[in-house]
C-alpha cells in the first residue's frame, strides 16, 4: 500500500510506512518545540523528517518510554 499523490517530493516509494499503516512521529526542534507528522525519512546524522500538511520539518526524534 503506498500513496505517492500525499508525497510527490518522495515518489511514494521512501519507507514511510510500516505493515501498511502509516507512521506517525514526534520530533524535537531546538529546546522547546515539538512537532508530530508523517515520517517521510530518516537522515544520514541521525535526525528525521515529518510532513505536516504542506511542510516538512527535520529534527531529533523523541525516545519512547516503555512500560515498566
Amino acid at each position: 500500500m503506498c500513496y505517492p499523490e500525499l508525497f510527490p517530493h518522495y515518489g511514494g516509494r521512501e519507507q514511510i510506512y510500516l505493515w501498511g499503516i502509516i507512521m506517525l512521529r514526534t520530533i524535537t526542534i531546538g529546546t522547546c518545540v515539538q512537532v508530530q507528522g508523517l515520517l517521510v525519512g530518516h537522515l544520514a546524522d541521525g535526525k528525521i523528517m515529518v510532513r505536516v500538511d504542506e511542510r516538512n520539518f527535520v529534527g531529533f526524534p523523541v525516545s519512547t518510554l516503555r512500560a515498566a
